[in-house]
């Protein structure tokens, strides 16, 4: 499924109905189903791009979903120094509060 949310293609198409929320919402979770990539490995990538984004909601999701992946926390601690190094020092407050959640996560 290829979905367009731009004003312009909808202009360009004209007759074709947007998006219905039920298929922006569906988008996310093919975005993480195994591809070339595995399921784990894309997990990961969207807990570092949720850190750098300093989004605490999607932070704790994304630990969650990892955790039902079997990341180990020695890969979460390398997620999270990879998210430092893209992110910053702004991170570090984000990154604090992963590593509690993470630990309540792993029940630690």
């Amino acid at each position: 499924m290829t979905l367009s949310l731009s004003r312009r293609d909808e202009r360009k198409a004209p007759g074709q109905r947007p998006p219905r929320p039920e298929e922006v919402f569906a988008l996310d979770t093919q975005a993480y189903e195994d591809g070339a990539l595995d399921k784990k490995t894309k997990e990961l990538m969207g807990l570092v791009g949720s850190i750098v984004l300093r989004c605490d909601d999607c932070i704790t999701y994304h630990i969650k979903e990892c955790a039902g992946c079997g990341v180990t926390r020695d890969q979460f601690m390398d997620a999270f120094n990879v998210a430092l190094v893209v992110g910053g020092s702004i991170t570090i407050p984000h990154l604090r509060r992963a590593v509690e959640r993470l630990d309540q996560v792993l029940g630690k």
